[in-house]
């Protein structure tokens, strides 16, 4: 997790008209909000992803909140670790995927993303309960089974 240094390639890709994507392995999301928020007001991406949050459901969403972005979240209570964050931008129309499939992956989180023109898929998935042995054999018939409902 390293904010630093931006390069202006970076910043110029990410402030197109695309959607845009920013994916953090933040392995403790509390103590780095600021920067988070930080980097968020200067890349203004579409979507932030974040894996190992570490928070639980004690963690209110007002302490991870990012202004102009809804926040979807998974925690873990019952061991450290773990936890997805998805934000979206707040001009996006924003459900969440309640497929039976889904409940065999721990810490994973699926949302439908509609906006002016476009409508797709956003999933986080905090992998580390997968070996990666069982990787692919998990995550195939769930990506399958989405494919087919998008």
């Amino acid at each position: 997790y390293n904010l630093n240094p931006f390069n202006k390639d970076f910043l110029t890709y990410v402030n197109t008209d695309l959607f845009t994507i920013v994916l953090i392995n933040a392995r403790s999301v509390l103590n780095k909000m600021s920067d988070l928020r930080t980097t968020v007001l200067i890349t203004k991406p579409s979507a932030i992803l974040v894996t190992e949050t570490w928070c639980s459901s004690s963690v209110l969403d007002a302490d991870i909140n990012i202004d102009g972005y809804s926040l979807h979240r998974t925690s873990r209570d019952n061991q450290r670790g773990g936890g997805c964050i998805i934000y979206i931008h707040s001009h996006a129309l924003v459900t969440k995927v309640e497929e039976l499939i889904l409940s065999t992956v721990a810490d994973s989180l699926f949302l439908m993303v509609c906006g002016t023109n476009y409508k797709m898929l956003v999933g986080c998935v905090q992998s580390t309960l997968l070996t990666s042995r069982n990787r692919h054999s998990t995550m195939q018939p769930i990506c399958t089974s989405l494919n087919l409902r998008c």
